[in-house]
C-alpha cells in the first residue's frame, strides 16, 4: 500500500498492525517526536524550498494534534528533540551559526536557545539533572541544567557520535563504526563497550526504555541491546530498522518504505527485547518513534515527488503483555 500527501495517522487495531486515520496538522517534513506530561510534540526538518520548521505540533494521544509556532531560522531543520525537568527541548542537525535549539515548558509556547558552537549537533538526552547535546563532528559536547543556558566542553571522544541516550544512571552514545561511550555528566567519559560484529556497521540510533538500550544498524535487519550500555548482544530483526522506542515490557522499531514510493516500510514488536515479530505499518518515510502513556507514536517525511512535505504520523497502542 502506498500514501501519498494526504492527512493520514496510523493506529492500532490488532496486536501488530498501525491504522490510518487523521493526521499532523500541516505538510511538513516531520523529523523528531518526544513525549513528556502526556502529551507528544513533533517538529520538523525544514528547508530553504519548504521552510517549515517554525513549526510544531502536539498532541495528547497522537491522533488529534494542534499546529505550534517555533521561533528561530526558517531553514534551521529540527532533528532531535528531548524532554526532561518540565522541558521539552529540540536541537538543530546542521552547522548553523552558534549551534541552535529550542525549549519549551508545554510544547506550545517556544524559546530560542544556543548550544554555543556551530556542530552537526546529533543527539540529545535528559539525565542527572543535566541535558547533554553530542556533536558528530569533533570532541565538542555541550550541557545545561535547564536547557537555557549551556556550556561548552572538549571532553567528547573524537570520534562521530550519532545518537545519545540516558538510561541505567548514565548517558550512552554510539559511533558509526560501534563503539559505545558513556557518561555520568557529559564531561567526564570512557569507551563502554563495542557493538557485535556485522557485516555492513553503521550504528546511527540509540534509545532506552523497559530496562534495555536498543541501538539499530541502518540498512539492516541487525540491532544490539544491552541492559547497562557496556554489554551488548546482537537481535536478527525480522525486518529491516532505523529507530527504535521502549516502555515497560514493549519495544517497537520502524523502517521507511523504499525513497522512491514508500512502499514496504516496515515496523517490528517485541514484549522482551530478545525475539521480535514483524508487523503491519501503512507504508511512508517514517524518521522518529517515541513510546508515551499506553502507546507508540511515529512520523514520517514526503516522498520523492515532495521530500519536504507530508502530514503523516501513526500510532500503536501497546499490546496486552
Amino acid at each position: 500500500m502506498s500514501i501519498s500527501n494526504i492527512q493520514v495517522i496510523a493506529t492500532y487495531w490488532s496486536e501488530l498492525d498501525w491504522r490510518i486515520s487523521t493526521g499532523l496538522p500541516i505538510l511538513a517534513a516531520w523529523s523528531t517526536v518526544t513525549y513528556g506530561n502526556g502529551l507528544f510534540v513533533a517538529l520538523n526538518n525544514g528547508t530553504p524550498s519548504f521552510p517549515t520548521s517554525l513549526t510544531a505540533a502536539t498532541s495528547p494521544d497522537g491522533i488529534t494534534w494542534t499546529s505550534r509556532t517555533v521561533p528561530g531560522l526558517s531553514t534551521l531543520g529540527w532533528t532531535n528533540s528531548t524532554f526532561g525537568n518540565n522541558t521539552f527541548l529540540a536541537i538543530t542537525g546542521g552547522t548553523v551559526s552558534g549551534g541552535v535549539a529550542a525549549t519549551s515548558p508545554n510544547g506550545i509556547t517556544w524559546t530560542q536557545r544556543s548550544l554555543g558552537d556551530s556542530r552537526e549537533w546529533s543527539g540529545v538526552a535528559y539525565g542527572n539533572g543535566t541535558f547533554l547535546a553530542v556533536s558528530r563532528n569533533g570532541v565538542r559536547a555541550s550541557t545545561s541544567a535547564t536547557g537555557a543556558s549551556w556550556a561548552l566542553n572538549d571532553n567528547q571522544p573524537s570520534t562521530t557520535l550519532n545518537s545519545l541516550a540516558f538510561g541505567n544512571g548514565k548517558f550512552v552514545s554510539i559511533s558509526t563504526a560501534g563503539t559505545a561511550y558513556s557518561t555520568l555528566d557529559g564531561i567526564n567519559w570512557s569507551n563502554s563497550g563495542t557493538m557485535p560484529v556485522v557485516t555492513s556497521p553503521n550504528w546511527s540510533d540509540l534509545t532506552y526504555g523497559g530496562g534495555l538500550f536498543i541501538a539499530c544498524n541502518t540498512n539492516s535487519s541487525e540491532i544490539a541491546t544491552s541492559p547497562n550500555g557496556s554489554t551488548w548482544t546482537l537481535r536478527n530483526l525480522p525486518s529491516p530498522a532505523i529507530r527504535a522506542a521502549a516502555s515497560t515490557g514493549i519495544y517497537a522499531t520502524i523502517n521507511p518504505g523504499f525513497f522512491s514510493t514508500q512502499d514496504n516500510a516496515t515496523t517490528n514488536i517485541s514484549k522482551t527485547g530478545t525475539t521480535w515479530t514483524k508487523g503491519s505499518i501503512p507504508s511512508a518515510s517514517w524518521t522518529d518513534i517515541v513510546a508515551g502513556a499506553d502507546r507508540f507514536v511515529a512520523v514520517a517525511r514526503g516522498n520523492q515527488d515532495n521530500w519536504s512535505q507530508t502530514t503523516m504520523s501513526a500510532v500503536l497502542f501497546y499490546p496486552a503483555v
